[in-house]
């Protein structure tokens, strides 16, 4: 996919409506339907402004690059299509086609993007930027790259370099094969690996693997009822 050069939706968010789409359908009313970029920030309710500064200045730098970003309930940045939230299977849609694919560190957000076969660029949130109520992605996302699944970004100047160095070399952010797994087993499978990463540091580990398997449970049966309302939602 070769880099587009074209006009921005400059500071403004796109209003789609998520009941009109089903999960095997395209965005059909986005801008495009190919970005080079597409950022993911979530739907958690803290801002996650340091994210989309980086992101900001990236693209002022590079304006060539066509860029989506899903904002959450950050305010949206100029040089890029700018959406507050979209169904999980056009995400994941963009982020199968996209060159490079940015997220949050939330669990949900690295599998969805690996389910595409990407390997994303992720920054985790923090709690002393007031981004998120506890630490808990920074350990998840420590072990995510240990395991070959993300790859953290730290700063500013970090992801500048990443994303050069992902659009000069697309293949190397992408797997072999998108990655696939049962969510229950999944969740047990990552906490174990978090116990093992976080054992001897502080009793805060106890919390951050419960914190974990919550989230992964409650993400599994979002998919769940999703599929359940897509299957009794008829198709235009």
């Amino acid at each position: 996919m070769s880099i587009q050069n074209v006009p921005h939706t400059a500071g403004h968010s796109i209003i789609l409506d998520p009941a009109s789409f089903t999960l095997a359908q395209a965005p059909s009313r986005l801008p495009a339907d190919t970005y080079d970029l597409v950022v993911s920030l979530g739907t958690d309710y803290h801002t996650f402004d340091r994210l989309l500064r980086w992101v900001k200045a990236y693209l002022a730098e590079n304006p060539q690059i066509r860029c989506l970003i899903q904002h959450g309930h950050t305010s949206p940045v100029e040089g890029a299509d700018n959406v507050k939230l979209l169904p999980a299977g056009i995400l994941k849609h963009l982020y199968a086609k996209a060159q490079v694919v940015l997220v949050q560190g939330g669990p949900g957000s690295i599998q969805d993007a690996r389910a595409t076969g990407a390997i994303p660029l992720v920054v985790p949130r923090r709690v002393e930027f007031d981004e998120v109520v506890d630490n808990h992605q920074v350990p998840f996302v420590t072990m995510m790259e240990k395991q070959g699944g993300a790859v953290i970004v730290e700063s500013r100047a970090d992801l500048f370099d990443k994303l050069t160095l992902a659009f000069e070399n697309p293949s190397l952010f992408h797997a072999a094969q998108p990655y696939v797994a049962n969510p229950s087993i999944a969740a047990e499978q990552l906490a174990q690996g978090l116990d093992s990463l976080l054992s001897g540091r502080t009793r805060r580990a106890e919390g951050y693997i419960a914190r974990f398997k919550q989230a992964a449970r409650a993400h599994a049966a979002g998919k769940q009822e999703m599929a359940r309302i897509n299957a009794i939602t008829p198709s235009e």
